[in-house]
């Protein structure tokens, strides 16, 4: 296996693995309500609130961490075939740059077409329509 087939493949393993981080959009049907939703308390609300906000703020740090670890692996690719200028090196650096470039647009475009978390949405309804304050 070359090196820029194996690049190749860690860039793409990298991406798959950031799409299985990424939050799932809920489905089209749920409205995010669930039973007993109208007998929660105001702190029932904010700390299932707060849950949903905790998962995403965990995906998102894994998603860039991993981007980040994918950019200092370019970076030094690069730095290689600045240092040792062979056309193997150059084509290495070459693949890795686009992988990299590549997975981030994907990230970026799916971050973009996400739709909100149907069940936050509901639990922001629910604090409002009970007129909840943070205390």
């Amino acid at each position: 296996m070359t090196t820029t087939t194996k690049v190749l493949l860690i860039g793409s393993l990298a991406g798959a693995c950031l799409l299985a981080l990424l939050p799932r959009a809920a489905a089209a049907r749920d409205d995010g309500s669930r039973p007993g939703d109208e007998a929660l308390s105001c702190d029932e609300i904010y700390a299932q609130g707060m849950a949903i906000v905790q998962v995403e703020q965990r995906q998102r740090d894994a998603t860039r961490s991993k981007m980040e670890a994918q950019t200092k692996g370019t970076a030094a690719l690069i730095g290689a075939a600045v240092l040792v200028p062979t056309p193997a090196t150059g084509l290495a650096a070459q693949a890795a740059a686009e992988s990299t470039m590549k997975s981030q647009a994907d990230i970026g475009a799916q971050a973009a077409a996400a739709k909100p978390d149907a069940r936050k949405e509901r639990l922001r309804i629910l604090w409002a329509q009970k007129h909840c304050v943070k205390n």
